[in-house]
Formats: structure tokens, C-alpha cells, sequence
């Protein structure tokens, strides 16, 4: 009898390692079949050079599907996507009247998935890091052209405080800034109809004034090797590099520096993506950057893994590793109520 259970026992055994084997080897291949099909997937966005950064760190971190981003014009990026050539367009200005015209036949979700915000940074011997103040006029006047002294009366008058250098004015621009689409072009056109008159039909801004240089870094350069240079940056970069900011009047009058409270405050309104600038705390040069998908995916693309691929990524940037990675490269995280609401309108898109 003893051997006979023993017998029974060692049958037992092999019996129950043979099924976990087998159950074992299931799960693995279904999981392997499951993963490559997954890994397979490309999900293709598209919007201006300025994001692109932010996307490669994404890509870089997310490794549950391809992410393909084409960086191009921001006017070309969201026609693209209104034309279906795209998953999902990342912009961080409002739709022009005709695309808003055409996106009104789509059933849209726009999606906040970070802060954009930027910094005027200047050179000017004798005058202390954050004292500058600026009206979005006076700003915009700079860019045109049409101020071209640091000691020039309109400045003086919102500097009466200052002594401002008797020194020319040297402008240095950002090249990957383009078109009326980019956020820092449309918050000038905002304030002067000159940036937009007879351009309506041109994709491409032109700069009236200044050089025009690629990048933050080479912005740096000019900084440090010319007296009287005004320029606009990533306020995360200027942050970093201990620049000069200045402070920038907002809609209800007052002057305000970028800071994180300053940016929170100026998230825009979901449907119009237009800055709450009369509130008195907030930054004006801030925007949130919008992640614009079709909410009945399904219908419009016919392609159910890809559709979930996309929602799986958006719900990942918008968890805290997604924005944990977007806080890493000039980029600002969403504040958390701003957060969960886009996290739940995730979770709307049909598939």
C-alpha cells in the first residue's frame, strides 16, 4: 500500500507539473502573440517643431507602441489631422476661424496634456534679473520694429523706476516659429494687426525685424555676447540657466513674473484655449498644449487595436510618469484638477 501511494503521489505530481507547464506556455505565447502585435502598432501624430521635444521624450519612456510625430507648419499639422493623414495633432493656440468651420463636421476631443510657457529674457547692463516690465503692446512694438531704443519713452513710462541704458534694441528670434499658429506669433498678432495684415493667405511669418536663430541655446549665445538683446525662451530653460525674466502686464493690469502659480493660473478655458488673462495672478505667456482626437475613433478610422493603442498612450501621458517626463524637458506638468479631467475624457474616446 505504501508503495502503491507513493506511486499515486509521484503521478500526482508529474501530472500537476505537466498542466502548469502547458498553462505556463499558454499564457507566455498568448502574451508574446499579445505584445508583438502591440509593439507592431504605429500611432502617428503631428504638430510644430516645438513639441517634437516633448514627444521624443514620450517615445523614449513609452514602449507599448510606436509613436511617429511629424513636426511641420502648426497650420499644415492641424489640416493634416483634419484631413484623417494622423491619429491625434498637438497644437497650443486656437483653431483659425475656417479649421474651426471644418472641425465642427468631426465629433473632437481636445485634450490637455501639458503647459507651454514662455519667458522674455534680456540683456541690459545695470538692470536687475526680473525688474524689466513689459506691456504686450510695448512687446509687440519691439518685435515690429517700431521700438528700437531701451531708453525709448514707452518703455520709460513702465519703467519709471529704472534707468534705462541709451542702447539699440537687438531682437533675436526663434526660426522654428513660423506661422500665426505658434503660440508667441499669435499672442503678438493679438495685440497689433500689422503682425497678420496681408499675410492672411502666407503660412510663414516674417519677422520685420532681428536674427533669426534655432533653438534656445544659440538664443543663450546671442545673450551673453551682445548688450541690449530681448529675446523669448522656454521659461523651464530660462529657469534652468538663471536668466533674467521679465515681467509681462497682464489683462487686469498686472505685471507678473512666470513662476508656477503665476502659469497654473493662466490655464485657459477648455473650448476656447484662450488664457484666463484677467485673472489677476495670472502669467499671459502661458498655454496649455492641447492633444486634439477624434472621440469616435472607431468610426472615423476603422482600426479597433490602433484606436486603443492611442488611448492606452494618452492615458499614460497623462499619468504621473507622462508628466514627470514632460516636466523634463521645458515643458510644464498639469495641475491636478486640470489632470483628472483630462484623464476622464480619455476614457470617452470610442474605439
Amino acid at each position: 500500500m505504501a508503495i502503491l501511494a507513493s506511486n499515486l503521489t509521484f503521478f500526482r505530481e508529474v501530472f500537476v507539473r505537466n498542466v502548469f507547464k502547458k498553462i505556463t506556455l499558454f499564457i507566455l505565447l498568448f502574451c508574446c502573440a499579445f505584445s508583438s502585435a502591440w509593439a507592431g502598432l504605429e500611432i502617428k501624430g503631428a504638430g510644430s517643431i516645438s513639441e517634437k521635444t516633448m514627444v521624443q521624450a514620450w517615445t523614449e519612456s513609452y514602449s507599448a507602441a510606436k509613436i511617429k510625430y511629424e513636426s511641420k507648419n502648426p497650420a499644415d499639422a492641424i489640416n493634416q489631422f483634419l484631413g484623417k493623414g494622423c491619429d491625434f495633432v498637438l497644437m497650443d493656440t486656437p483653431l483659425t476661424d475656417a479649421q474651426s468651420k471644418k472641425a465642427a463636421t468631426h465629433n473632437l476631443l481636445y485634450l490637455p496634456v501639458a503647459l507651454s510657457t514662455q519667458a522674455v529674457i534680456y540683456n541690459l547692463p545695470g538692470i536687475l534679473p526680473g525688474a524689466l516690465k513689459l506691456t504686450p503692446k510695448v512687446l509687440s512694438d519691439i518685435f515690429l520694429g517700431k521700438i528700437k531704443k531701451w531708453n525709448d519713452p514707452a518703455l520709460k513710462a513702465i519703467n519709471s523706476k529704472l534707468i534705462l541704458p541709451d542702447l539699440d534694441i537687438l531682437v533675436v528670434h526663434q526660426s522654428n516659429e513660423s506661422s500665426m499658429n505658434d503660440f508667441f506669433p499669435a499672442f503678438l498678432a493679438r495685440q497689433n494687426s500689422q503682425w497678420t495684415l496681408k499675410r492672411e493667405k502666407d503660412k510663414n511669418l516674417h519677422w520685420p525685424v532681428g536674427k533669426n536663430v534655432n533653438g534656445n541655446n544659440k538664443i543663450l549665445d546671442k545673450l551673453r555676447q551682445w548688450a541690449g538683446v530681448i529675446a523669448v525662451v522656454n521659461f523651464s530653460f530660462a529657469q534652468e540657466k538663471g536668466l533674467p525674466v521679465a515681467q509681462i502686464q497682464n489683462e487686469s493690469g498686472r505685471y507678473i513674473k512666470p513662476s508656477l502659480k503665476s502659469i497654473e493660473a493662466a490655464v485657459p478655458e477648455e473650448k476656447g484655449m484662450k488664457a484666463k488673462q484677467n485673472q489677476a495672478k495670472a502669467y499671459p505667456l502661458a498655454a496649455v498644449v492641447i492633444a486634439a482626437v477624434y472621440q469616435d475613433y472607431g468610426k472615423t478610422y476603422h482600426q479597433y487595436d490602433r484606436g486603443h493603442a492611442l488611448v492606452d498612450f494618452l492615458s499614460w501621458a497623462l499619468s504621473s510618469e507622462g508628466q514627470n517626463v514632460v516636466s523634463k524637458d521645458f515643458f510644464t506638468p498639469l495641475p491636478e484638477n486640470v489632470l483628472s479631467q483630462a484623464q476622464a475624457k480619455v476614457q470617452s474616446i470610442q474605439y
